[in-house]
């Protein structure tokens, strides 16, 4: 029998498994900062399903992943929807400039939940 966390890791594995490759073509820039962009979002994912997670570090990190991945995706895959937020100029490397900080900025949160958990000694 499957364990809650293991069903929940399949099924999370999943969604972004599909949300990539519905995507991949989509994706105007370089495909390897897409690649590493979705699999560090999976994996701020995996930190944010962590119970030992403050609040602030779980509704953060769930506003970055909505923002930053699940916006960011849908603008992907409905190609017709214009940018309205600021005077974004569509370039191929706009893109990958963009997706490099988003990359950046996840980072970021997986290291600082893993360097507080260690600082801590939180178990």
């Amino acid at each position: 029998m499957l364990s809650k966390k293991k069903i929940v890791n399949i099924l999370s594995s999943l969604i972004f498994l599909f949300f990539y490759i519905i995507n991949y073509n989509n994706y105007v820039g370089s495909k390897f900062f897409f690649l590493i962009y979705q699999f560090i979002s999976f994996i701020l994912f995996l930190v944010i399903l962590n119970k030992k997670n403050s609040a602030f570090e779980f509704f953060i990190y769930i506003f970055f992943l909505l923002s930053f991945w699940f916006k960011f995706n849908c603008i992907l895959y409905f190609k017709n929807i214009e940018l309205i937020e600021g005077d974004f100029d569509l370039n191929i490397t706009n893109y990958d400039k963009a997706t490099l900080v988003i990359i950046v900025v996840f980072i970021s949160c997986i290291i600082s939940s893993f360097l507080k958990k260690y600082l801590y000694n939180i178990t």
